[in-house]
């Protein structure tokens, strides 16, 4: 519903045109480059250098630097991810950046350190302190309830939170669990 029907491929280079070309459009290109590669394509690689590109155009936007974070996260960077963190936790002091921040944290302390008490926490923390925003945390929701899932023992309480995850996200493909 988000994309009228016509040509995949033509719209795709339309948009990688635009990114290398506009003047006005180039951030909006490369966000939704980075989204579809990410959401429609599972192609995390592409989305990791369109991501780049749009946190090197703009460095302190807090949204732009999560969709980095998580692009790293998804092809397994997890120390350039985790640099990007500790670089920013202090610089952007966004309270829905930060919730995001925790989540994504998670993630590498759960794949890289494997550190399961510590991921759970950050996971809890994260989505308890996303929850005010509503539906726009959904989609971070979704990730520590994925995490959460991932770490739990209890069969019924891993069932839970996969359900919780499965609910929240729009894109039931983009879970960490690669």
């Amino acid at each position: 519903f988000l994309f009228p029907k016509g040509d995949k491929g033509k719209g795709l280079k339309q948009l990688q045109y635009a990114s290398k070309n506009a003047v006005i459009l180039k951030a909006e290109s490369y966000s939704f480059l980075s989204g579809i590669y990410i959401s429609f394509e599972n192609n995390f690689q592409q989305a990791y250098q369109y991501s780049k590109a749009l946190h090197d155009l703009y460095p302190r936007n807090a949204q732009y630097l999560a969709v980095y974070i998580k692009s790293l996260l998804l092809i397994k960077r997890y120390s350039e991810a985790e640099e990007l963190i500790r670089k920013n936790r202090t610089i952007i002091s966004n309270k829905y950046f930060q919730a995001q921040l925790h989540i994504l944290n998670g993630i590498i302390v759960e794949k890289k350190y494997h550190n399961l008490q510590q991921a759970k926490d950050l996971y809890a923390k994260g989505i308890k302190e996303i929850e005010p925003f509503g539906d726009f945390g959904n989609e971070f929701k979704a990730y520590g309830y994925f995490g959460l899932s991932r770490i739990e023992q209890d069969k019924q309480q891993k069932k839970e939170y996969r359900k919780h995850a499965m609910e929240m996200a729009d894109f039931k493909n983009v879970n960490f669990d690669r």
